[in-house]
């Protein structure tokens, strides 16, 4: 959300405003990934960069259910500039690798996460050249707080961007 705009004061967020991004000339939308990990119940910012792909458009805003993870952008004065719901990584992510093949042929079973850790997370957010600070937070309830009011739950941490 560009600066110059307000915040909006309804419980709800913009439709999709976390999944807008720069829309390039080859019709493939852009967004600022941040790759969250989990490493001994502690959370931090693994990386983050631009990148482009066919994102779909939400048609509105994800329903917040208690566990799920609340990730919001915020900038140096801490007005929320873009939020993100995802469900919380509490349980690894396993897939199949087709780079990992059984003596058969076949993909293998692998688990998402990097070496030592718990646990990843990738948010995508609009480019938000302003943002300086990442909260996660746990959220303990279904009612969604608007972007002036912190969320019923926990905040989990509070992450200065570079």
């Amino acid at each position: 959300m560009p600066a110059e705009q307000t915040q909006p004061l309804s419980a709800e967020p913009p439709v999709a405003q976390s999944q807008v991004g720069d829309l390039r000339a080859d019709g493939k939308r852009e967004l600022q990934a941040y790759r969250l990990v989990v490493r001994g119940g502690v959370i931090s910012l693994d990386g983050n960069e631009r990148i482009a792909g066919d994102f779909h458009r939400r048609r509105g805003p994800q329903a917040w259910m208690p566990g799920m993870w609340c990730v919001r952008l915020l900038d140096a004065n801490m007005r929320v500039l873009a939020e993100e719901t995802a469900n919380a990584p509490d349980e690894p992510c396993v897939v199949l690798d087709p780079q990992n093949l059984d003596a058969k042929g076949k993909p293998q079973v692998t688990q998402f996460a990097g070496a030592g850790e718990d646990a990843m997370l990738q948010v995508r957010m609009p480019p938000t050249p302003e943002a300086k600070w990442l909260k996660v937070y746990r959220l303990s309830g279904m009612e969604r707080a608007d972007w002036n009011t912190e969320p019923m739950g926990r905040l989990l941490t509070s992450i200065p961007l570079p």
